[in-house]
C-alpha cells in the first residue's frame, strides 16, 4: 500500500473511478478538489481542504459540524464504492484532534499500482538474466569500523558531548568510523534486537567509563558474551577494584598522563585529554589483529604502501585501499543485502570493476533477488535497475548542458519498457518518493557508459544530477513528518579507472555546499576476479555433458600465456568458450591455429562490446593497444597509473598527427 500515494496516483484511480460512474457528481467533484491539493509529498493540508470543500464551515460551529459530517460520509463511501470496484482508495485524516487545522493532513492510501509496473519494468532486465554459476565476490575498498558506543543511560549528556569532541578529533585526521550508539534505538524498533545487532557488527566496542557504567555491564549478557576489541576511555574516576567486577582489571583505561578522568578536567586541559585519547584510539586499531566475526570486515588503517612488485599477479589499481583480500572480501550478494537491511548502512554504494567483471550481472542479480526475497518480506527493499546505456539514446544538445534527472529517467522508462493501456504511466515523481520516502533502492548501472563521452566538467555535473534522487537533505535531516517513511539507498556500478573522478567529485563538494554528498556517504566496493578454482568450476559445469572438452580448456588456461589471468573475468570466460569453439573448428579444417589467433579473436569482440563507446578509429585503437602491451611488457609492468597513462597517450598523439581524432 502507498501511504501516503502520489498525486499521479490517485489521479489515475480518480480517473477510472469516474469513469466507472462509481461516485455521485458530488462525491466525483469533492475527489477531483482534493486530488488538486495534493502536494509534492502527497498530504493535503487539512484547512486547504475544508476551504476547497465546504466553504461555509469557516462561518460558524454549526457550519462546521455539518461540514464534518458530510467529509465522514464522503470518506466512508468512497472506501466502500472503490472497493466494490476493486481500486480501493482511502482518505486519511491524521490523529492529531487537538491541532489545528492548519497544522493537521490528510492524505490517500491505495495500491502500489505502479510498483507493480515497475516489476513489469524489472523483469524486462532480468527476465533473460543467465545462471550465475559462480558467486561472485567484492572487496571493500574504503571501509571503515563501525564502532558500539557504550556508556550508562545516567551519563547519556555526558557521554554524548566527550564523543563529539572525539569525532571532532577524528575528523581531523580523516577518519570516518561509524558509531552505533547503544542507547540510540528508534522508537517501535526491537531493542533487544537491535542492540543484539550492534554488538555483532561493532568492530570495537568504545567504553565511557563510570561507575554507573560499571554497574550497567555487570548486568548486560550481551557484553560479557562479546569477543570484540574494547577500548575503554575514563569517563568519570574509577578505580581498579570496580573493573575487575566486569573483566577488565587486566586492560589499560585511558587516563591522561596525570591519571585524570574525562569529567575531571577542564579548559584547555580537557581538550588536551581528548587529543591524547583520539590518538590513542587511532594507534589501538592501527595495530589491531582483531579476529573477523562472522559477517565482519576487519580493515587495518595504517596507510598502506605502495607495492612495486609489478610482476606480481595480486596487484589492485588503487594502492591507498590495498588491504588483505582474505580479511576484506565478502560474498557481493549477501553483503548487499547486509549492508542494505543495515540501518546504518551507508547511503550510496559504488561498485567498482574492470571491464568484464560481471558489473551488470551483480546489478541485475542483486534486483531479481530483492524481488524474490519480497515476495516473502514485503519489507525488503524495493528496487529499481537502471541501465545507463539508454541515457546516450536521449535527444539532448550534451555540449550546452547536462539533461537534468527528471529527463533522464523518463528516457530510461519509457525506452525500455512499454506501459499497458490500462496501467498508470511510472512518473519521475513516482521513483522519487520511492527512494526518499519508501526505502526503495535505485540502481544506476554503467556511469562510464555516459561518461567515456563527457569532458570531466560535464561528468561531474552529470555525477550530481543522479545524486539528486536522493539529496542529502533527505537523509541528514533529523526531522520527518509522522507518516513518512524512511529513505532508501542508491547503486552506481562503474568500471575502475572513473573511480577517482567520483571520488573527485566528493572531495570537491565538500564544504562547499551546506548540504552536500561526502565520501563518508559512500560504500566503497570493488568487484574481484574469479579464483582459479572457480574459474574451473565454471567451465566444468557448461560442459557438465562433455568433460573431455572442460579438462581440455582448463589444460589450455596454464598452456597458453597469460590466459589464465584472462580468464578471471566472467566476460572472459565466455569469450574463451567462444574461441576455443573457433580454434577446434579451424583445427578440424587443418588450419595452423597460433596463441596470437586466440587473442586476436578475444580482442575482436571486445572491441565489438564496445562499439557505441569508440571516439577513436577500430584500426587506430588496435595500434594503441599493441603500443601499451609492449610498454608493460618491456618494462615488466601489469599496469600504469592512470595519470601516465594520460601523459603516454598524449605524447603518442602528438608523435602521429596525421590521426583524425577529432
Amino acid at each position: 500500500m502507498l501511504s501516503p500515494a502520489a498525486k499521479t496516483h490517485v489521479l489515475a484511480l480518480a480517473g477510472q473511478l469516474n469513469e466507472n460512474k462509481t461516485l455521485s457528481p458530488a462525491s466525483q467533484k469533492r475527489l477531483d478538489s482534493l486530488v488538486e491539493l495534493i502536494d509534492s509529498k502527497g498530504y493535503i493540508n487539512y484547512a486547504e481542504a475544508y476551504r476547497v470543500l465546504f466553504p461555509k464551515s469557516e462561518t460558524n460551529a454549526k457550519e462546521k459540524e455539518k461540514a464534518d459530517k458530510a467529509f465522514s460520509k464522503f470518506r466512508k463511501t468512497l472506501r466502500n464504492l472503490s472497493q466494490e470496484q476493486h481500486l480501493p482508495l482511502v482518505l486519511k485524516v491524521d490523529d492529531h484532534k487537538n491541532s489545528a487545522n492548519q497544522d493537521r493532513q490528510l492524505w490517500f492510501e491505495c495500491e502500489n499500482y505502479s510498483q507493480q509496473g515497475l516489476e513489469q519494468y524489472n523483469d524486462s532486465y532480468i527476465q533473460n538474466l543467465p545462471e550465475t554459476l559462480e558467486e561472485q565476490t567484492v572487496m571493500i575498498k574504503d571501509g571503515r569500523f563501525r564502532y558500539l558506543l557504550r556508556y550508562a543511560e545516567e551519563d547519556k549528556g555526558m557521554a554524548h558531548q566527550l564523543h563529539r569532541q572525539l569525532q571532532t578529533q577524528l575528523n581531523i585526521h580523516e577518519i570516518n568510523w561509524t558509531m552505533l550508539d547503544y542507547y540510540g534505538i528508534p522508537i517501535g524498533e526491537d531493542t533487544q534486537q537491535i542492540r543484539q545487532n550492534y554488538y555483532r557488527e561493532a568492530h570495537f566496542i568504545l567504553l565511557l567509563l563510570s561507575p554507573e557504567l560499571i554497574a550497567e555491564l555487570k548486568e548486560d549478557s550481551l557484553f560479557k558474551q562479546d569477543q570484540s576489541i574494547h577500548i575503554p576511555l575514563s569517563l568519570k574516576k574509577i578505580n581498579q577494584q570496580q573493573l575487575k567486577c566486569i573483566g577488565l582489571e587486566e586492560s589499560a583505561i585511558f587516563t591522561d598522563s596525570e591519571n585524570k578522568a574525562w569529567h575531571q578536567r577542564g579548559g584547555h586541559k580537557k581538550d588536551e585529554w581528548v587529543e591524547t585519547a583520539c590518538e590513542a584510539m587511532i594507534h589501538r586499531m592501527q595495530t589491531s589483529k582483531a579476529p573477523c566475526q562472522q559477517n565482519q570486515i576487519v580493515h587495518h588503517l595504517e596507510a598502506a604502501k605502495p607495492n612495486f612488485d609489478l610482476t606480481s599477479k595480486k596487484y589492485y589499481r588503487d594502492q591507498a585501499f590495498k588491504t588483505t583480500r582474505s580479511e576484506n572480501t565478502q560474498p557481493a550478494i549477501p553483503y548487499l543485502l547486509d549492508w542494505l537491511n543495515n540501518p546504518n548502512g551507508e547511503v550510496f554504494c559504488g561498485i567498482f570493476g574492470e571491464l568484464g567483471m560481471g558489473k551488470t550481472t551483480l546489478c541485475q542479480r542483486l534486483t531479481q533477488t530483492l524481488l524474490e526475497k519480497r515476495k516473502q518480506n514485503p519489507a525488503l527493499a524495493f528496487p529499481v535497475y537502471f541501465d545507463l546505456r539508454s541515457v546516450n539514446n536521449l535527444s539532448w544538445d550534451w555540449q550546452n548542458a547536462v539533461p537534468p534527472l527528471d529527463k533522464m529517467i523518463d528516457h530510461a522508462l519509457t525506452s525500455t519498457y512499454n506501459v499497458a493501456v490500462d496501467n498508470a504511466k511510472i512518473t519521475t515523481d513516482e521513483i522519487k518518493q520511492l527512494a526518499q520516502q519508501q526505502g526503495g533502492l535505485i540502481i544506476f548501472d554503467g556511469l562510464d557508459e555516459v561518461m567515456n563521452r563527457l569532458t570531466p566538467d560535464q561528468s561531474n555535473a552529470f555525477i550530481q544530477q543522479l545524486w539528486n534522487i536522493l539529496p542529502p537533505i533527505v537523509y541528514k535531516t533529523d526531522k520527518q513528518t509522522a507518516h513518512s517513511k524512511t529513505h532508501g539507498r542508491i547503486i552506481m556500478s562503474c568500471r575502475s579507472h572513473y573511480f577517482q573522478t567520483l571520488k573527485d567529485q566528493l572531495n570537491s563538494l565538500t564544504g562547499q555546499q551546506r548540504e552536500a554528498v561526502e565520501a563518508k556517504d559512500y560504500n566503497w566496493v570493488t568487484l574481484l576476479p574469479l579464483n582459479d578454482k572457480q574459474v574451473e568450476g565454471y567451465f566444468r559445469q557448461v560442459f557438465a555433458d562433455n568433460p573431455d572438452q572442460a579438462a581440455r580448456i582448463i589444460a589450455m588456461l596454464d598452456q597458453v600465456h597469460n590466459l589464465r589471468e584472462l580468464s578471471n573475468r566472467p566476460y572472459n570466460m565466455r569469450l574463451i568458450q567462444e574461441q576455443v569453439d573457433t580454434l577446434e573448428a579451424l583445427q578440424r579444417q587443418d588450419k595452423k591455429v597460433s596463441v596470437a589467433d586466440l587473442y586476436e579473436g578475444m580482442v575482436g569482440q571486445w572491441l565489438q562490446r564496445d562499439k557505441p563507446k569508440h571516439r577513436l578509429k577500430l584500426e587506430h585503437k588496435l595500434i594503441l593497444m599493441e603500443s601499451l602491451a609492449l610498454l608493460l611488457w618491456t618494462g615488466q609492468q601489469q599496469q600504469l597509473n592512470y595519470a601516465d597513462l594520460e601523459d603516454w597517450l598524449i605524447d603518442l598523439l602528438l608523435e602521429n598527427k596525421r590521426w583524425q581524432l577529432f
